[in-house]
């Protein structure tokens, strides 16, 4: 049977037992820094990526911002490209204050954020601006009421797909009336009255831990990936440096934090600000791993390796009735990417990469291959090991007459 899992060594088919679904983690590649129109000079943290893939906000205290930090956007035209120029989303939502942890509704009508500026109440609080048709642009900013900001802090906010829903990292207690460290929680909009409920913990159990922040969910609300700020446990391994990314999915209301993302997403820094694509297979976040503890955030993207061939030890081995080659992963890349193919029978093989030209770059394979599932990896590099510029290449797989191809984006 075929499944989605680990990657299988070039040239061998191997024989893999199937781990219990409750029990399949997904693996993430290697972090990609996106480039300079996102990561300036200077702070660019908590992300926020749009249903589409096509917008990525994001804080930042870059040259241009009205104040300390202000909330940007890039955009580009489709996800196969490259971040465009980043635009300041102006004085209706930025300050001369600070703003940060932007999260736009899915129809892209609302922003929610959280600002320390004059007006709140004396510390982080959550605002929103509605978009305005006349200006084409958000509007003033409108801060939240007593329902979701208190007199402690209210750090981030999520917005559920439906709009019905938010999600807010609190330090505020009911009913002891006093701070702690911030934990998750939920309100729910009450489209009667037209205002959202009380902040409450969330029906979970066990109870995320104290100092757990920025939360993304899956479309289907399924799967929440997190910050958090302590291990949760000797149950929980790998816990790596000052903030780590956690996942847990939803067993009916009970949540079951199952693992911390360990390497190659998490370092010995801090990770922290993920979000989600739609789809759920892109996820976006923020880390200090370039710049050292004390150093700025970067905005990195990691992609899901779900590519793979599993067999059950009790069935034989399915083989692949044609040629196939899968698309490669990370796409876009800037590093290395891998390339996997399965092949009907055993015969001689090539994979090639060429250019936008048609011009042959690099021989990725060349030579008698066996019947099922390989990969190969291309580093971005020519046959001579020269560096590529950036740009759309093509790997070409030829077989016994047949040949199969598909693009990639080179980013560097």
């Amino acid at each position: 049977m075929r499944v989605r899992g680990k990657l299988i060594l070039a040239g061998i088919l191997a024989l893999v037992i199937l781990p219990p679904v409750s029990t399949i983690r997904a693996e993430w590649t290697e972090p990609i820094l996106l480039n300079e129109n996102v990561n300036a000079p200077g702070r660019n943290y908590s992300p926020d990526i749009s249903p589409d893939g096509q917008r990525l906000y994001f804080s930042s205290s870059r040259a241009g911002t009205i104040g300390d930090e202000d909330i940007w956007y890039c955009d580009r035209d489709s996800t196969t490209q490259d971040w465009g120029a980043a635009v300041n989303l102006g004085p209706g939502v930025n300050t001369y204050w600070r703003e940060r942890s932007p999260a736009v509704s899915s129809d892209g009508r609302s922003i929610y954020f959280s600002s320390f500026r004059p007006g709140d109440n004396g510390s982080w609080d959550i605002w929103v601006c509605e978009w305005d048709d006349t200006l084409q642009q958000f509007g003033q900013a409108a801060l939240l009421d007593s329902s979701i900001n208190s007199f402690c802090t209210e750090w981030t906010v999520d917005i559920s797909r439906d709009q019905q829903t938010l999600w807010v990292s609190s330090s505020y207690e009911r009913p002891k009336d006093n701070c702690s460290p911030t934990f998750l929680q939920v309100s729910h909009w009450d489209s009667l009255s037209s205002t959202w409920s009380v902040l409450e913990p969330p029906p979970w159990s066990p109870k995320v831990s104290p100092e757990t922040e920025s939360p993304t969910f899956s479309a289907d609300d399924s799967l929440i990936i997190f910050a958090c700020w302590c291990s949760l446990g000797a149950d929980l391994p790998c816990w790596q440096g000052e903030s780590d990314l956690y996942a847990g999915h939803f067993e009916g209301d009970t949540l079951v934090v199952d693992v911390n993302l360990c390497a190659p997403l998490n370092s010995e820094y801090r990770e922290y600000g993920p979000s989600l694509s739609a789809d759920g297979k892109t996820l976006y976040f923020d880390s200090r791993r370039n710049t050292g503890e004390n150093g700025p955030e970067q905005i990195f993207v990691s992609y899901w390796i779900e590519d793979t061939l599993y067999v059950d030890e009790t069935e034989s081995p399915v083989l692949p009735e044609a040629l196939d080659i899968e698309q490669n992963y990370p796409n876009p890349f800037n590093a290395s990417t891998v390339i996997e193919f399965s092949l009907p029978r055993g015969g001689e093989v090539s994979l090639e990469i060429v250019n936008a030209l048609g011009q042959k770059i690099d021989t990725l394979v060349d030579g008698w291959l066996s019947n099922g599932q390989h990969r190969s990896t291309w580093d971005g590099c020519d046959w001579k090991g020269e560096p590529v510029a950036s740009g759309v290449y093509f790997y070409v797989l030829r077989f016994k007459g047949a040949q199969a191809s598909k693009k990639m984006i080179l980013l560097k």
